[in-house]
Parts: C-alpha cells; structure tokens; sequence
C-alpha cells in the first residue's frame, strides 16, 4: 500500500514521553496500561505457550533458515503473532557487524523478511519526535477509535501525514474486517477510516496469485537468483521478487550492499543473466556490460 506519509511503530519508551505532558493525561494512561509485573509475565507466558502450540518450525529450525539467509550469529529468537500469522522473529548478528532481524513462518518454514535493526533504532528517534509533537495519548487515541469502530485494537502508530501528526489506530471490527482509524494526534478528531482488508488483503492476493504464475515460466530458482545477486553485488538480500520486465520473467533481488547503499539486481529467470543495476540509493542505473 503506497502512502505519501511515513509510519512508525510506537515503543513502549513513547508511552513514557506522552503520557508526562500533565498528570490528567498520564492517569489515562496509566489505568489502561499499567498492570503489575507478576500479571504481565504470566501473561506473556501464556502467550508464548498459546503461539508454540500453533508453530510446526522447530527454534532450532528457524536459527537455521535465519543463518542460511544471513550467515552470522543468532543473538535472539521470539516467536510473534503478524495479523494472525505465528512468525519466528530471529535477530541475526550479520558477519559485516549490522544486526539484522529474519521472519520465517513458523507453520510453514517459508522466509518472509529480512529487517536491519539499525533502521528499527532510526525509526525509534523519528518516533520519539513525533510523540513531542502529539498531545493526544495512546490510551485516548484507542478510545476515540473504538467508539468510532467498535471491536479490538491490533496495533497504534504515530504518523506525519503531509505535516499533520495523526495516530493511525488499526481495529479488527466486531464484523471481522480491519479497519484503520485516522485521528489527529492534537485535537483527537478522526480525520478518516480506511478498511485494510479491501486495500491490504486484496493486494496480497493478487501479489501471491502473480508469483505463482511468474514462477511457472522461471527457469532459475529464488536461490539461484540470490547467488547471481550477491556474486554481483556483495551484501545481504533484503527481498526476492519475480517482475515482468518488457515481457521478460525477472528476478528483482534486493540487496544491501557492504557499503550501506541499496542495490536491486534484475536478472533474467530464464537464463541467469544479469540485466542490470538500480542503485535505490542515488535513483541511478548502473547497466551490466556482460
């Protein structure tokens, strides 16, 4: 879904900054939110065991997945709920020094992304900024959603809308659809609600539906494509995706390069022949002379 505004996920350390603007606010807050620490871990216990049920990867298999995907070490493994779906989350110590987190579909065993941790702690600074900005709490910010769409809140992020700070509040509808609720993060109006199925869900699908149909042309396997890549450009692949290409099947493999730039290498899925290289980072072209 293509937006014109960034998103940033709140950490718990936001809480703490909005919630210390007065102490009416913090108290909504803090009723909503605090719970004593004994609750908290049985609760996150219970968690843990409800997703390990769910999970057919073993912690051992996904280390391996994670490792094959960013040769380095594993500092930390979690399993996560990603809109209904049990993931691993493993956090990778990469050989160039980056940390670098995997998610694997724990059912599946199926690598889904890579995510530099590094980018994670920019957004973190980003998101701190934002929530100076806000005088609307999180707690509030749910409130005001779910009398605009009853049911249950998944996720709450903070975002600059084309200079506007807005909490962009996703519910899951009692109905079952996701909604995303819009409110301005000052004066607590709700600006607008957009249903992520129709958007998200329905993109997936076709995305998924593409894939398929790409790979039965493809001649090379995503593996392959990767080794190709990363002979050209040293790094860490980011993303895998089979594209059209003036009616050529290609492989566009993402990669983050050892000197930090972003490079998508364009190789042919029938032959293997790299076609070029666009560098992200400087919007540039760099074609192969091969």
């Amino acid at each position: 879904m293509n937006k014109k505004f960034k998103k940033y996920v709140i950490p718990a350390i936001a809480a703490t900054i909005i919630g210390g603007g007065a102490s009416g606010t913090a108290l909504v807050f803090a009723s909503s939110k605090d719970k004593p620490v004994e609750q908290q871990e049985l609760s996150e216990k219970q968690e843990s065991a409800a997703l390990e049920k769910k999970a057919k990867l073993t912690e051992a298999e996904s280390k391996k997945i994670a490792l094959e995907k960013v040769p380095g070490t594993v500092k930390e493994v979690e399993l996560e709920d990603e809109d209904g779906t049990v993931v691993y989350s493993v956090d990778v110590q990469a050989k160039d020094g980056s940390k670098q987190e995997v998610k694997i579909d724990a059912q599946t065993g199926k690598f889904l992304k890579v995510e530099s941790d590094d980018e994670e702690e920019n957004d973190d600074q980003d998101q701190e900024a934002l929530a100076k900005k806000a005088k609307l709490t999180e707690a509030e910010s749910k409130k005001i959603a779910l009398e605009k769409v009853p049911g249950t809140v998944k996720e709450v992020e903070l975002e600059d809308e084309d200079g506007t700070v807005v909490y962009s509040v996703d519910v899951q509808a009692k109905d079952g659809s996701k909604q995303e609720v819009k409110i301005d993060a000052q004066t607590g109006k709700v600006l607008k609600v957009e249903s992520d199925d129709e958007e998200e869900n329905g993109k997936e699908e076709n995305d998924d539906q593409d894939q398929v149909a790409l790979a039965k042309k493809a001649k090379l396997t995503e593996a392959e494509s990767e080794k190709i890549a990363l002979e050209k450009v040293p790094g860490t692949v980011k993303d895998v995706e089979l594209e059209v290409e003036d009616g050529t099947v290609v492989y566009g493999v993402e990669v983050q390069a050892k000197d930090g730039s972003k490079q998508d290498v364009k190789i042919d899925a029938l032959t293997g022949k790299i076609i070029k290289v666009d560098m992200d980072d400087e919007d540039s072209n760099e074609n192969d002379d091969e």
